[in-house]
Order: structure tokens, then C-alpha cells, then sequence
């Protein structure tokens, strides 16, 4: 197995992080400082690594920010790393700080609320394939949703 870093790529990368020609068996060591950070709307940011079999993510949220009602058939584990998050569910809601991990499982309908500026850590499997084609307007599009409080 190869293992490749991203100061070996010379600064090319595909649309996803991925180095050019990258394939499974390539072993990968990446910086979230390298990794583009795609603004969704004016209180939410995220930085993105999809693997064969996975997704990750930074999160970054901003105070009163909200990602709206959805669910996906990926689970979901939500670390948080900074600050403070509401996690809504239909049957009821949890808080979650720094150290906190939710598990979120496939079709659960949930939004979160930032309630304070907060970063996260969500891995999803299996790779969330809306992010991967850009249907995920319930996070770019705050004029369809209730993307802010």
C-alpha cells in the first residue's frame, strides 16, 4: 500500500480533496488546513474528506446558526469539538459540548442549533453521495428552509 501526504501533491487536488489518481488501496494523511472550506450560508462552513466508504467533516456554525430538518440514510456520529449544539429529534432534544459525541442513526429526522459558535466533527457512513453530486440545498439554500432561527 502506498501512503501519500499532502505535501507530496504539489498542491493538485481533485473537486473532493482526493489527490489526482488516487484509488482505494492509496493510504492518505491530510491537513484540515488544506482541505477547502465551503461556505453553505451566512452562519454555516464545513470542510469535507470523502473516502471509498466514508465522509467527514468539519462543521462550523455560528451562534443561532441552524441546520434544518432532514435525515439521510447514512449514520451519523457527531463529535463535538467547540462551543455548544442543540440536537432536535421529533421525540425530543439533547445539548451537546466539547467531548460529546452523538450517534445518529440512518432516516432519523433531526436539525441541529448552534448555541454558541461551535465546530463539530460529523463521519457518516456510507459516504454521503448528496454532498458528493451537490444536492444538499437544505444546507446551501437559507431561503428555502429555516436555515437561521
Amino acid at each position: 500500500m502506498d501512503i501519500i501526504e499532502d505535501s507530496d501533491l504539489g498542491g493538485r487536488r481533485s473537486e473532493w480533496g482526493s489527490p489526482p489518481g488516487a484509488d482505494e488501496e492509496l493510504m492518505r494523511k491530510r491537513h484540515w488546513d488544506t482541505i477547502e472550506h465551503e461556505r453553505m450560508t451566512p452562519g454555516i462552513g464545513r470542510r469535507v474528506v470523502h473516502s471509498s466508504r466514508m465522509t467527514t467533516a468539519r462543521i462550523y456554525m455560528e451562534k443561532d446558526a441552524v441546520v434544518p430538518w432532514h435525515s439521510h440514510d447514512n449514520e451519523q456520529m457527531s463529535h463535538v469539538l467547540e462551543g455548544r449544539l442543540l440536537f432536535e429529534f421529533p421525540d425530543g432534544s439533547l445539548e451537546a459540548g466539547p467531548g460529546d459525541v452523538v450517534e445518529i442513526p440512518p432516516d432519523e429526522p433531526h436539525r441541529v442549533v448552534a448555541l454558541e459558535n461551535s465546530v463539530a466533527m460529523d463521519v457518516f457512513a456510507p459516504v454521503r453521495e448528496d454532498w458528493v453530486r451537490g444536492d444538499d440545498a437544505y444546507l446551501r439554500n437559507p431561503d428555502s428552509s429555516d436555515a437561521r432561527k
